[in-house]
């Protein structure tokens, strides 16, 4: 028992190295993405609320602005490494059990009741919402933590387990949970994003499930 305590603690320890010493400039991104989205979502509804835009409209828009700010400024901050970050792994462990660790995640997700299907109809803000949830921030997402980041602790030579919770701590941040069940499903999310990149060896498997996933929640299939 205390052997395994002391394993735990030496875990843990070194997680926190991982997130505040060689991903310190990383964090400092991610935060300044969070504020600056609160503002610009701020600035969006007083907008709106001077506007004869609908309330369907305001709610989409309401959760795209600060999507699109945050992955906006993800991808800014690799852009110039973007090939580099999106570039496989030279040898791939598993690709069966990439996709069924996929499979797997997406029958572990519920429909997010967002979109009502009975009296939905599509409009231009409907369509943004669907473009940037479904494609733009699995995109932007992939690339920033399980690609930029992900090259960045391997460089440091940590183990790809100690990574895989690294990522999904530094994930967690941008989508500010505000419950314990909601930090507890975007840890699960983005542990299962890593152990997809950790055995597919690279981000377009993670991506195409964290699209899938993202479709499966927005439209309850």
């Amino acid at each position: 028992m205390a052997q395994f305590l002391k394993r735990c603690l030496a875990g843990v320890t070194t997680i926190c190295r991982m997130i505040f010493l060689v991903c310190a400039g990383d964090i400092g991104i991610i935060i300044s993405a969070v504020l600056v989205a609160f503002l610009t979502t701020n600035i969006a509804g007083v907008v709106l609320s001077a506007s004869d835009v609908t309330a369907t409209a305001r709610t989409e828009i309401a959760i795209v602005v600060p999507i699109l700010t945050i992955d906006i400024i993800l991808l800014g901050s690799i852009l110039l490494r973007i090939r580099e970050v999106a570039r496989p792994d030279r040898q791939r462990r598993s690709l069966l059990y990439a996709l069924v660790t996929g499979v797997v995640l997406l029958l572990l997700k519920s429909p997010w009741q967002g979109l009502d299907q009975a009296s939905y109809s599509f409009s231009a803000t409907s369509v943004l919402l669907i473009l940037t949830t479904c494609i733009i921030a699995p995109i932007c997402e992939e690339l920033f933590f399980r690609g930029h980041l992900w090259l960045k602790l391997r460089s440091h030579h940590y183990n790809d387990k100690l990574i895989v919770l690294c990522t999904t701590v530094l994930y967690i941040v941008p989508h500010v949970p505000n419950s314990l069940s909601a930090f507890l499903d975007y840890a699960l999310i983005g542990v299962f994003l890593g152990v997809i990149r950790y055995f597919s060896g690279g981000i377009l498997i993670s991506c195409a499930f964290h699209m899938a996933m993202n479709i499966i929640l927005i439209f309850g299939i």
